[in-house]
């Protein structure tokens, strides 16, 4: 699969190596109600060590880096990241402002001056 120029950059700041990003495109599940967001859990890659599908060399590149998303549109890997904490499973935004305040908070704010 081909990487865009900036999958590419953040796959080498982000010290993923290429062989656990390839295991994510071949056994990473699409997420529910986004099916671009590809998903592979340690709990999902230890199943396949344990099966004898995964080597011992890539379990272990793969153990420190999971869990792994990867972004894929039209056949091109958009970026890669580390899930540090819950990931959105829709597209869509929250719906909130860039300061975590609502209309209602930012109006009251303007009678404020």
């Amino acid at each position: 699969m081909i990487a865009t120029s900036h999958a590419a950059c953040r796959i080498r700041q982000r010290r993923i190596h290429g062989s656990v990003v390839d295991l994510l495109l071949e056994e990473g599940a699409p997420l529910p109600g986004n099916p671009d967001r590809l998903l592979l859990t340690r709990e999902h890659a230890r199943q396949l060590f344990q099966d004898g599908l995964v080597e011992p060399d890539l379990w272990a590149r793969a153990e420190k880096d999971l869990p792994l998303v990867g972004v894929v549109r039209d056949g091109r890997i958009i970026t890669v990241f580390r899930v540090t904490r819950r990931v959105k499973r829709t597209a869509r935004g929250r719906g909130h402002s860039r300061f975590g305040r609502g209309r209602d908070a930012n109006s009251r704010m303007e009678g404020r001056e």
